[in-house]
């Protein structure tokens, strides 16, 4: 809407966040305060002129008249009656719709309850102990009824020169005269509390956002008592999220604000403007703040906050203090429970995409912070939350990152062990190779999101040999119902906790295996055919093996080559391809001996058994059964394809190390005439082609002597495929 004016009577946190999101929307706004000090914390920018002074009826008519707003909103503190009154009657001489700005009240248990100061003081005159006033300089008079107020009051109040002077004017002066700007955090509150050993806390009902759950919390915690004086009858009215809303839809305002664009054309001139306003109020106390290089929008601020196990016993002082300054809390249903204070807005949402839209689409709130469970950086939607944010280059907010006490370390802490050396696992919302990991660790650490998980990791572990195992199993951490078991891992698998838990495993011959140059012995051998352990070393060594990576193993034998790969890429997928069910079983014996539950069995014969299964990174071939090269341009085409999207996870790299077993001379010649025919593809690339021949002998005993016996030679070879317009990897 062109213009659009709102008079804004702002004694109010939520009159000075009003002004802020109003004048960000560029709408032309005038804000009135009381006195100096409240002008001066209201905002400077575009389109916002304030005056600082008390007015009478007839003073606040006149301003109406000379500034024809559409609405003129009514945020001056519950207890200001009477500037309610004259606001109220100006509008209707004048015909201005009058809106009042409520706080949202904050009732509490164990509190004293007085309709004024006066009944709060002639309770207080029937007590002991100090008094902590944070009922304003107002009204410091009422406690000089109390005999001995000079010895036991402790008053509160702004820094303001001629309230210091009225305090010393009573007689309360030094310690007993605290001279600060609110709001208090709850730790802010529980110090003085403490400090000056305050018995009695006598406050107004001022609710959130005066910071009356803070005062409630710290006289909570320090065994004080909260003296509260019920605010008068409220005019009815609309909270600080129902006006935005209201005024948005009224005056038409977009979802974005100005910041970076136009602002709304105005019909008069910033030199007619400071006129009218200079000849309602008067001169002197008008402060003209109409710059076009200065924009009123305050930098929006996203806090991602680390909550820690959810009780708010290991919540830290300042991700407290986020979430006590937040306008809006979002996150997970369990998690906001946790975090939103009494009353405050709250979104449910753990998706970062939604909270991310959430946050675009609601301007109105300046301050926000998502909540998110233990720690920001432990597998925590804080990832995706910040790239989602980085992405957002019309708002650009200003982001904090606040760490929390996560599950492992609280869960250790209980345990009196340490977690450094801790293998630590997440089974929450994917698959988990934990059997590898207690293989390879003396300690290992896994989140759990259900019991059925934890009944099948039980009976996986007996499986693979590691029923015997010491778990300990925590649940409901930090909360009253916490629950901390030891028992086997085989017992796991009757566990009737709760679903979300955390397990210790402890191994104490964890780390032990070999992994790689297995002896040829150590294997479970039958009929099938084994490749040899000097063969497999130089083999395994020319796929170029990492930690993650995808591996087939292609006529896999008796497995060999598929339980070194799986014991070398601890956290990558290994598939044996076999299609003789003896030769099958046999690698299922070798993958329980080598506790290897990162490795597959797939049964059938390639190519047709690689569909569906996870693009690799490096491929063995032992045996084709007569496919090589249908096998070998299937796995081309792949990479040309750039294919790997199974399960929705996608290749790592459109490069693949492909290694291939010969022992017959024409085996050797269909690789060579297949490699031959993938080089002149111009659409993939064929680079580190070799060719080694391996003549392995061992040594016999014969009586007194020692023979060489010589196995067959192999000949291996080696090369990497990859799109033509990608590079070679090295």
């Amino acid at each position: 809407m062109a213009d659009s004016r709102v008079l804004i009577f702002a004694g109010t946190t939520e009159g000075r966040k009003l002004t802020e999101y109003l004048a960000g929307h560029a709408v032309r706004v005038h804000a009135c305060t009381a006195t100096e000090y409240g002008r001066s914390l209201l905002p400077e920018g575009t389109n916002v002129t304030v005056s600082g002074r008390r007015m009478d009826g007839g003073q606040m008519e006149r301003l109406m008249r000379e500034f024809q707003p559409e609405y003129v909103v009514d945020a001056t503190h519950p207890y200001a009656d009477e500037a309610s009154r004259n606001i109220r009657e100006a509008c209707g001489r004048c015909r201005r719709t009058y809106l009042r700005l409520v706080r949202e009240s904050s009732p509490a248990d164990g509190c004293i309850y007085a309709d004024d100061l006066a009944g709060a003081v002639a309770f207080l005159k029937e007590t002991r102990g100090n008094i902590l006033a944070a009922t304003g300089s107002k009204e410091l008079e009422a406690y000089t009824e109390l005999e001995d107020y000079k010895e036991r009051l402790y008053a509160r109040v702004l820094s303001v020169a001629d309230v210091a002077e009225k305090c010393e004017r009573l007689g309360i002066k030094g310690r007993h005269l605290i001279c600060m700007q609110g709001p208090f955090s709850a730790e802010m509150n529980a110090a003085m509390l403490r400090e000056f050993k305050i018995a009695w806390f006598v406050t107004k009902e001022s609710g959130k956002v005066g910071g009356f759950p803070e005062k409630y919390e710290a006289a909570k915690s320090t065994g004080a008592t909260l003296i509260v004086i019920g605010r008068p009858k409220e005019t009815k009215g609309y909270t600080f999220k129902e006006m935005c809303g209201l005024l948005k839809e009224k005056l038409r305002l977009s979802d974005k604000t100005a910041s970076g664009q136009e602002t709304l054309p105005a019909a008069i001139g910033a030199e007619d403007y400071r006129e009218v306003l200079s000849t309602a109020i008067g001169a002197g106390d008008c402060r003209e703040v109409l710059s076009a290089d200065v924009g009123t929008e305050r930098r929006r601020k996203v806090s991602l906050v680390g909550i820690g196990t959810g009780s708010q016993d290991y919540l830290t002082v300042r991700g407290r203090e986020c979430l006590r300054q937040a306008d809006l809390i979002i996150g997970a249903e369990r998690v906001v429970k946790a975090a939103a204070l009494d009353r405050q807005d709250i979104c449910r949402s753990y998706r970062p995409a939604e909270i991310v839209d959430y946050i675009k689409a609601h301007t109105e709130y300046k301050n926000i912070a998502v909540a998110l469970s233990g720690d920001v950086g432990f597998y925590s939607g804080a990832k995706g939350i910040l790239a989602a944010l980085a992405g957002d280059k019309d708002s650009e907010p200003e982001v904090e990152v606040i760490p929390g006490i996560s599950s492992v370390i609280y869960f250790c802490a209980k345990l009196h062990i340490p977690w450094e050396d801790a293998a630590l696992v997440s089974m929450h919302g994917k698959k988990a190779h934990v059997v590898s990991a207690v293989r390879d660790h003396k300690k290992t650490i896994v989140l759990v999101s259900s019991g059925k998980e934890i009944k099948a990791l039980g009976a996986g572990m007996a499986a693979y040999g590691y029923g015997g195992l010491t778990v300990f199993a925590g649940s409901s951490l930090s909360y009253e119902d916490e629950r901390i078991i030891k028992l086997t891992a085989e017992e796991l698998s009757g566990y009737d906790g709760s679903d979300l838990a955390v397990l210790c495993i402890l191994n104490p011959g964890g780390g032990a295996c070999r992994l790689g140059g297995i002896p040829d012995a150590a294997f479970i051998r039958g009929n099938a055919p084994m490749t040899k352990e000097e063969v497999r070393s130089v083999s395994i060594a020319k796929l170029c093996l990492k930690r993650d990576s995808v591996v087939y193993d292609i006529g896999a034998g008796t497995g060999s080559v598929a339980v070194e790969a799986a014991l070398r890429t601890v956290q990558g997928t290994v598939y044996a391809i076999e299609a003789r069910e003896e030769a099958a079983a046999l690698i299922e014996e070798n993958r329980k001996k080598f506790k290897t539950d990162n490795l597959y069995i797939v049964k059938g014969k390639a190519p047709e058994a690689l569909d569906g299964l996870l693009a690799a990174d490096s491929v063995f071939i032992g045996g084709s059964g007569g496919k090589l090269a249908d096998i070998l341009f299937k796995l081309a085409e792949a990479c040309r394809k750039m294919a790997g999207e199974t399960f929705g996870i996608e290749k790592r790299s459109p490069c693949t190390h492909i290694v291939i077993n010969a022992i017959s001379l024409e085996t050797l010649t269909e690789a060579v005439r297949c490699l031959r025919e993938l080089k002149d593809r111009k659409e993939i690339r064929i680079a580190g082609e070799e060719i080694v021949q391996i003549s392995a002998a061992k040594s016999k005993h014969m009586g007194d002597h020692h023979m060489m016996m010589g196995n067959n030679p192999v000949f291996v070879i080696s090369f990497q495929v990859s799109p033509a317009s990608v590079a070679a990897e090295g």
